[in-house]
């Protein structure tokens, strides 16, 4: 009899683990209804990951465990069925390096209301070593990594990686399990995956929160096909789907969960940002995977990115309750792609377009504008800006200003430059900002990724918005 393993592709919210909860907990009652042995569930699947100083908040740690619990104590009444899910875990009689209790980034083992041990750890979870700290990660900030517990315990972090054994039905699995970081080998010193092969895995198990980046699943096929053919055993991957807020950027993650051979060869995937089950059997006696699965056809790199912007913008809008949205059409590239993609996302009639001419502006470019949006079948209006400005510059210059401690009144001058940024305010803040309010809905910042690198751009003007997608 093999044992049945499932690969839970879900979409976490993070900051939500009431919401996360409840998904996992319908979760699992699929899996007892069909008959799964063994549900792996996304890293931090229960909190999120990208919380920024929500990490901080003693009540929200407190009720991520507590939601923790309630899974726990939920496979009690789901037979065999062991659950793998990934948890922020507190020690509180120990401190983090910034004088907060001791957070652990840990997946969680539950199967008949208690948790699993691998044996070697003071906890009854397992701790994730190596701990990112580049571009969008900020581990280090929040949590304890295997690495610093393995100091303190003055032991070997190597010795530390022992696999975890599940049983069910009477069947038997030592399953190598690691939380995402753990897996990117070539990134680290330490060789996870080949350490819990030589320790006695027999399948590996690697649950992720990995955001979706160029080329990403390109990289992780190699990185993880790599890593099953060197250990010489199959690989589980399971990744999350969703879109996650750092406060500065948002981010979103393609699952793109699979399953590998022990000859390192992709076997099954689920699809990219879709939630989805991958099933697998293994059977115990041939130390072997088994998937009926099928595997996806490959995306060119432009078709991933316009996937990535496209999910990303439609969860945002879904969660900020965003319906509509306005945007500046000028009759460059910029706007128009910005526009497009957003009459793909919420439909023409929920889009408005408005051109917004000043006297420098050429009339082939107001014309390739309304041609953009005849193209795109949205709203349009023309607002011209040549007034206002000028009300503005008058205003600016011709107001006598009073110096109190020289006793004088002076005025002020406006050079080419300041009088370009009072166009694209008048146009950000008053016109665009304007109809938004009106119409209903937001509007977007249309600067392109090398404008904001470089800060090429107008405070309060053309870099204001609810959000930049080609930024």
């Amino acid at each position: 009899m093999a044992l049945k393993i499932a690969c839970g592709q879900i979409e976490i919210i993070a900051g939500r683990p009431d919401l996360n909860t409840k998904k996992i907990l319908r979760h699992m009652d699929m899996a007892c209804q069909n008959g799964i042995d063994i549900l792996l569930l996304p890293e931090l699947a229960v909190p999120g990951y990208f919380l920024g100083d929500l990490w901080e908040q003693t009540a929200f740690i407190e009720d991520c465990a507590s939601y923790g619990d309630e899974i726990i104590a939920a496979t009690e009444n789901c037979g065999e069925l062991c659950v793998i899910f990934g948890n922020i875990a507190v020690d509180n009689s120990k401190r983090n390096e910034d004088g907060r209790a001791r957070k652990y980034n840990a997946a969680f083992a539950a199967q008949h209301g208690k948790l699993l041990t691998n044996g070697t750890l003071p906890y009854d979870f397992i701790v994730k070593n190596a701990l990112p700290n580049y571009r969008e990660f900020d581990d280090n900030r929040h949590f304890y990594g295997l690495r610093q517990l393995a100091l303190e315990l003055d032991k070997q972090v190597a010795g530390l990686h022992q696999p975890l054994t599940v049983t069910a039905h009477g069947e038997t699995v030592k399953l190598g399990l690691m939380l995402c970081e753990d897996g990117w080998t070539e990134n680290y010193f330490l060789d996870v995956p080949q350490l819990l092969a030589q320790h006695g895995a027999e399948l590996l198990c690697n649950i992720s929160c990995s955001p979706f980046s160029i080329n990403k699943n390109s990289k992780r096929h190699r990185l993880f096909g790599s890593a099953a053919q060197k250990a010489g055993i199959p690989l589980i991957y399971c990744n999350n789907v969703g879109i996650q807020n750092n406060g500065k950027n948002i981010f979103t993650f393609d699952g793109c969960s699979c399953v590998y051979g022990s000859d390192g060869w992709l076997l099954t995937d689920a699809p990219m940002y879709a939630e989805a089950t991958l099933c697998a059997g293994w059977d115990s006696k041939a130390k072997a995977i088994d998937t009926s699965g099928i595997t996806s056809d490959p995306r060119s790199e432009i078709d991933e990115v316009y996937h990535s912007l496209r999910y990303g913008c439609q969860r945002f809008l879904e969660q900020a309750g965003i319906g509509k949205m306005t945007i500046g059409l000028s009759g460059g590239i910029d706007s128009a792609v910005t526009a497009a993609l957003f009459v793909d996302i919420l439909g023409p009639d929920n889009v408005l377009l408005v051109n917004m001419p000043s006297r420098y502006n050429s009339p082939m470019t107001q014309t390739i504008a309304e041609q953009t949006a005849q193209s795109l079948g949205a709203n349009y209006t023309v607002i011209p800006i040549t007034e206002s400005c000028l009300h503005t510059s008058e205003q600016l210059t011709q107001t006598p200003i009073h110096s109190y401690h020289q006793h004088r009144d002076f005025q002020l001058t406006i050079s080419p430059l300041i009088y370009e940024n009072i166009q694209s305010r008048d146009r950000g803040s008053r016109v665009v900002a304007g109809l938004a309010a009106a119409f209903g809905g937001a509007f977007s910042c249309n600067s392109n990724k090398t404008e904001l690198t470089v800060g090429y751009a107008t405070f309060y003007g053309d870099i204001c918005g609810a959000l930049a997608p080609i930024g």
